[in-house]
């Protein structure tokens, strides 16, 4: 604690120093640089004083978590208190929701002065000032999120989730009682997940890099008879299997060790604000719990190395939106439909991000300013535009294997085949995705004409939602291809 005393009294001395510099800008009429000065104060003023009660809770847990660590070291699920509850594990806040809250209260603090002259700079003909509404913009829409994430915990209270089993076992199933203490309505169906996030941190030199991303995804559709639902209170039986990803980890990521975190997510349309949820989970190694591949061997590549049940594949498929229908004079009889524009709620951020960078990339371009700046926005808009056509009107194919080829139909447009003869094998690829939320593409490697050349491929399905309707389809396919043909 004395380094964070430390660093609140050298914030709040600059905030009180700016505040007086604000004073005599004032005293001298010059108000927007006194302004600007009494906003950077007031800011680093208040900040001093807001830091030190989360510090001390920091400390405070960071002791007893070192005291339950001590106490059963073999056990770390016993060292968050809110794993242990006996009541159930209670719901977490968005995926560093807190953080995000309060970068975006930081950046409108700061733009806040620059928006006092942005009228008197624009009629000068300054273009730079257009910059300064970009932190209000990416702000505003942080404190959006976190509104309607408050809304909704007003709504529906607390929601808590018993599990079966403490900890969740690695390799085996995550089962539980999801309990919310008030009535949850659905109005159609829903959907419930689990995410492994893994946090790897890498160093170059002396340049560090940390990346984000979901190593393992397991997802089904909750039907509304699903829910039992009383005046007081809601429940929902949950059971996802864990077939892939790593055990939770209670240190931070290190550049020789990644961390690794479970996210299980409850997702319910409602009248108003949907309900959603979040627990974090404790998933751990268990002894007699054999570790089960699901063939996601990299974050590129998904393959297949086992067959699920019937039942199974059926609750995947309809989790992703992908129907069986009868083709006749298909093999075994049937075709797999993919639904089309599955991505459009995820639409809104890339297509936000490309007008505002697309818009700030055109005003500096006219303006007197180096063009290397007005590119290097323009990237950042171009990059979110190209996800745009593929969340909105991808998928909608239908395949089948008939006469010795594969057969593919989007829509009303002729079929295309492609003979599988010339494949060597069906394979998925990630395609586009936001967050946790991952599509694939399905396509088939064709062997090359010539001896060292490289393989082309050929598209079979352009957006699959998660890794495991990947793999199933790549399934589906293998099983269907004659034995000869391989």
């Amino acid at each position: 604690m004395g380094c964070g005393y430390v660093v609140c009294l050298a914030l709040g001395l600059a905030g009180l120093g700016l505040l007086y510099v604000a004073q005599a800008r004032f005293e001298e009429r010059r108000q927007p640089e006194g302004w600007i000065a009494g906003a950077f104060g007031l800011l680093l003023t208040a900040g001093s004083v807001a830091l030190i009660a989360p510090m001390q809770r920091e400390v405070a847990r960071a002791k007893d978590r070192a005291a339950r660590a001590e106490a059963k070291p073999a056990e770390p699920w016993t060292w968050d208190p809110t794993w242990t509850d006996p009541r159930g594990i209670l719901q977490s806040g968005r995926r560093h929701g807190r953080a995000l809250v309060g970068f975006a209260i930081v950046a409108l603090g700061i733009s806040s002065p620059a928006l006092l002259v942005f009228r008197e700079e624009s009629r000068r003909g300054n273009p730079l000032v257009w910059l300064v509404l970009l932190f209000p913009l990416v702000s505003g829409g942080i404190l959006a999120v976190a509104a309607r994430d408050a809304w909704r915990r007003r709504k529906y209270g607390t929601a808590r989730f018993v599990p079966i089993a403490l900890p969740v076992p690695l390799g085996g199933e995550a089962a539980g009682m999801v309990l919310v203490n008030r009535p949850v309505v659905p109005s159609g169906a829903g959907r419930v997940s689990l995410d492994c996030w893994s946090t790897r941190i890498t160093q170059s030199g002396g340049k560090r890099t940390q990346r984000e991303e979901v190593v393992a995804h397991t997802e089904r559709e909750v039907a509304v008879t699903d829910w039992s639902t009383t005046t007081g209170e809601s429940r929902l039986l949950v059971q996802l299997p864990l077939r892939a990803g790593s055990a939770s980890t209670m240190a931070p990521a290190g550049v020789d060790h990644p961390a690794f975190e479970w996210r299980l997510r409850v997702e319910m349309p409602t009248a108003g604000a949907d309900f959603v949820a979040e627990f974090v989970l404790p998933v751990f190694e268990v002894a007699g719990v054999p570790r089960q591949g699901n063939g996601i061997q990299s974050s590129e590549t998904v393959g297949v190395t086992e067959r699920r049940s019937v039942p199974e594949r059926a609750e995947i498929f309809r989790a992703a939106g992908i129907t069986a229908m009868a083709r006749p004079g298909a093999v075994r009889g049937e075709a797999l439909v993919f639904p089309v524009g599955l991505g459009r709620g995820l639409v809104v951020v890339p297509l936000v991000m490309a007008v505002v960078f697309g818009a700030l990339a055109a005003v500096l371009w006219f303006s007197p300013v180096p063009g290397v700046i007005a590119v290097f926005l323009g990237l950042f808009a171009v990059l979110p535009s190209l996800m745009v056509p593929s969340l909105w009107s991808g998928g909608g194919e239908r395949i089948w294997l008939e006469g010795g080829d594969v057969w593919i139909q989007r829509g009303n447009r002729p079929p295309r085949r492609v003979a599988l003869d010339e494949v060597q094998k069906f394979e998925a690829s990630k395609s586009v995705g936001a967050g946790a939320q991952q599509f694939y593409r399905i396509v088939a490697r064709i062997r090359p004409a010539r001896e060292g050349r490289f393989p082309s491929r050929k598209a079979i399905a352009s957006m699959v939602r998660g890794d495991e309707a990947a793999t199933e389809v790549v399934a589906w396919l293998e099983e269907r291809r004659p034995r000869d043909r391989r």
